[in-house]
């Protein structure tokens, strides 16, 4: 199997460090117009998690079926490594919504760096799926599956990075400039 140049590069970036921020549209998407909310996005945005997690457990509490306060609460508990909470907060999250994006993969970044790849590809290939989201977070699923199956399933390997290209071109050629 031949990898192109930059397809190879795309496939050696590094898994994405811990404390996955996706919640830069959260305040458009959630069903909940709350200040509150807000306020945790504001904090998890200034990187203060203590405070978000605070603002966020008790609006979970009152809203356990509400996705995206959901998916921020794990988000924060994910940068305070609290890896279970954030894996439970996540998984409801997806239970509540199975069609929002952000959750999946961020669920499956966790998985990946505690080595949980099966698990871990498994939310990836779910995100892969889904039919609307984030072109740059969908590329970056397809990107980290890929990562999972370079050796074993060097062939969808090959295609989950032709995908993530056409999701994302430019972020693939950027990157391949940088390491080059």
């Amino acid at each position: 199997l031949r990898l192109s140049l930059c397809a190879l590069c795309v496939l050696l970036l590094p898994v994405p460090s811990p404390a996955q921020d996706f919640s830069s549209n959260l305040q458009e998407t959630t069903s909940v117009a709350n200040p509150k909310f807000d306020e945790a996005n504001a904090a998890i945005e200034a990187g203060n998690y203590d405070r978000a997690l605070k603002l966020l457990a008790p609006l979970a509490a009152e809203s356990p079926k509400d996705a995206h306060i959901l998916y921020v609460l794990a988000s924060a508990q994910d940068a305070l490594d609290q890896t279970s909470p954030a894996e439970a907060s996540y998984r409801v999250a997806i239970a509540d919504d199975p069609s929002f994006l952000d959750p999946h993969v961020a669920l499956g970044l966790l998985l990946a760096r505690n080595d949980r790849m099966t698990d871990a590809r498994a939310e990836f290939l779910a995100a892969t799926q889904l039919p609307a989201g984030d072109a740059v977070l969908k590329a970056r699923a397809y990107r980290a599956l890929a990562r999972i199956d370079q050796k074993a399933r060097p062939v969808d390997a090959r295609n989950e990075l032709l995908e993530a290209l056409k999701l994302t071109p430019e972020i693939g050629r950027a990157s391949c400039r940088e390491r080059v």
